[in-house]
């Protein structure tokens, strides 16, 4: 599947989260860059690595006003039972139908497996970073985080 390309405006969208809120991208980048993780699969062990990780780092993010939002085909209620079990303090939103999927352009790897891509849109809603790897799973927030670093002066 062809890939949105850094410098390409990223599609706005609204959508909820697992909270029930409404997430808007376009109202998000008022306050900052957004990162969105697409990930496979609630619960996995790729995928709770990973989620763990922004978890972890989430308040770097937050300091820079960024704001991180997890996207998977899980439904909202799968979302909430694991935002509340590894204690995720972002947002995840329910992509059943793939719209965002087919936005972004996130297939599937070998055919089979859902992409684990991670995108970084600046406040002028051009994507930034993209970043996909179905195996290092921990560098899609580390690799994110630098790159924000980088949009936002003086923050090295």
């Amino acid at each position: 599947m062809k890939r949105l390309a850094v410098g390409t405006e990223a599609p706005d969208f609204q959508a909820y989260s697992h909270e029930g809120s409404i997430v808007s991208l376009s109202e998000l980048l008022k306050k900052g860059p957004v990162v969105l993780f697409f990930y496979p699969k609630d619960f996995t062990a790729g995928c709770t690595a990973q989620a763990c990780t922004f978890r972890e780092m989430h308040d770097e993010f937050n300091k820079l006003g960024s704001t991180i939002i997890g996207i998977s085909a899980d439904s909202n209620e799968s979302h909430r039972q694991f935002a509340h079990k590894y204690k995720l303090p972002f947002y995840l939103v329910s992509d059943k139908e793939k719209t965002l999927h087919r936005k972004y352009q996130v297939g599937k790897h070998w055919g089979v497996m859902p992409e684990r891509i991670t995108f970084v849109v600046d406040t002028d809603g051009r994507i930034q970073y993209v970043f996909d790897s179905a195996f290092y799973v921990n560098k899609h927030c580390t690799n994110a985080l630098e790159k924000i670093h980088q949009l936002i002066p003086n923050t090295l």
